[in-house]
């Protein structure tokens, strides 16, 4: 008898089942639906602070690449000379690009600075400009103490005259980019656990229509390994359409926005929105099936009188 049970056991809880999907198959599909929707907004959600995030970090290391110093060169110095300072700074690892501009660049940068209409022109007998090497430096670089130990032995250069670093620039720079990094972190934290607080009701809310089925299938002697299969099945699969929804609209939303301003495509490269789209289906994957894990244990602990609170 124990062995015909055995062996009639998945049959009945498979019939169970079929009976129970379908007497509510239209409400089991709707709250599906609604959950998968919900899902979807949520990690949409997370999807938007991510760009945000990595749009934020492209901004800074623009802005820290025009952060640099000013190399102006002896009055003495050879072409060769300067010849070497640039193949100096060219070769650095520290550089991300520079300029060099002749007495006669530095002259015009100033009149044109000053509003000078050549006034100037009749009271000067020679240029007293010396020529200057401006050098940009990359992300990494771009903070006071790596510029101090960049620029003290260039200062010592027989070639070199002076090194100009914008000191206060580069630390209002910093600073405040330090604060929106630190903002964004915070409400990234704030969003992610609110996601997960969200998520994990909505797949508690789809087990929850679905705890009588449960109980019925623990009464015919089903193993919670057995149970537990088919509700953590679902919602993760629930969870990865919902993370390929989530991709879609994300995917159509950048593309238009890249379409109408184009400097948002080197904001967010495609290269690294790409590494956002294919997280959110695993997230949607792993954080619906751990939740409907969780929740599918519940009700298989609990008694049928506490199905009803």
């Amino acid at each position: 008898a124990c062995q015909m049970l055995d062996k009639g056991l998945p049959h009945v809880v498979s019939l169970l089942s079929d009976m129970r999907k379908t007497r509510s198959s239209m409400p089991l599909f709707s709250t599906r639906l609604t959950a998968i929707v919900s899902v979807a907004l949520v990690l949409l959600l997370l999807g938007v602070a991510a760009f945000l995030g990595i749009g934020a970090r492209n901004v800074a290391d623009d802005m820290r690449r025009d952060i640099g110093f000013v190399v102006i060169v002896a009055d003495d110095a050879s072409p060769a000379d300067i010849a070497a300072l640039k193949q100096r700074f060219a070769g650095a690892a520290y550089t991300s690009d520079y300029t060099y501009s002749s007495p006669e660049m530095v002259m015009q940068r100033w009149k044109t600075l000053m509003d000078d209409e050549g006034e100037t022109d009749d009271l000067l007998d020679e240029n007293p400009f010396a020529p200057e090497i401006e050098v940009n430096v990359r992300a990494p670089w771009a903070n006071i103490d790596s510029l101090r130990a960049i620029t003290t032995p260039l200062k010592l250069m027989p070639s070199v005259d002076d090194v100009k670093v914008h000191d206060t620039l580069v630390g209002e720079v910093n600073r405040t980019l330090s604060n929106i990094a630190l903002i964004l972190i915070i409400v990234a934290a704030v969003l992610l656990t609110i996601s997960i607080v969200l998520i994990n009701n909505t797949v508690r809310l789809t087990i929850y229509s679905r705890r009588f089925l449960i109980h019925t299938m623990k009464l015919v002697g089903a193993t919670p390994g057995f149970i537990r299969a088919p509700m953590i099945r679902d919602n993760a699969l629930g969870g990865l359409l919902a993370g390929f929804i989530a991709d879609i609209v994300l995917t159509g939303t950048l593309a238009y926005f890249a379409g109408v301003e184009p400097s948002l495509s080197s904001a967010i490269p495609w290269t690294q929105a790409a590494w956002v789209l294919a997280a959110l289906p695993l997230a949607g994957l792993l954080i619906c099936g751990i939740a409907a894990f969780g929740a599918t244990q519940r009700y298989i602990r609990i008694t049928y009188d506490e199905l009803y609170r």
